[in-house]
């Protein structure tokens, strides 16, 4: 007697499907199919309310952080102010107690500011490059922007 050849079509497929997993209206149900009724409707967002008004993004919330107003003391005197001169101010004094980052920091931030009035950036003369090279090199620092000669 010759056996009987059974069909190898995979379980839950369409000429099979699941019990119970199978989409209704007999619809084809896996992969990139899902059910009909989990699907997104045509016209309604998947994010109704959206992003809410006036909600800041990160440079937004970082300068209103840095323009909040921070209570110093001076020579004995208390005053108020911007949260991001009182940085400026502390990394200028760190600079000038010998804390060679903080220079570099400094000398960085001169570099990139533009003058008063125009808006291209001020750069440094090979004079005053040489200078912070003769600088950093007696205090054992490499700076790989200001290159090597």
């Amino acid at each position: 007697m010759k056996p009987h050849l059974i069909s190898q079509s995979p379980k839950g497929s369409a000429e099979h499907p699941r019990p119970g997993g199978g989409a209704p209206d007999g619809q084809r149900v896996g992969h990139k199919s899902p059910p009909l009724h989990t699907r997104f409707t045509a016209g309604k967002s998947g994010n109704p309310s959206g992003r809410p008004k006036g909600s800041k993004n990160i440079a937004k919330q970082l300068e209103e952080e840095l323009s909040e107003l921070v209570r110093i003391t001076t020579n004995g005197a208390t005053r108020k102010i911007p949260k991001g001169r009182a940085l400026v101010k502390a990394l200028v004094t760190t600079g000038l107690q010998g804390d060679v980052r903080a220079i570099l920091a400094v000398c960085n931030l001169m570099a990139r500011m533009p003058e008063e009035g125009s808006t291209e950036q001020k750069r440094l003369s090979p004079n005053d490059v040489n200078i912070l090279k003769d600088f950093l090199k007696s205090h054992g620092v490499v700076d790989p922007k200001l290159g090597d000669e």
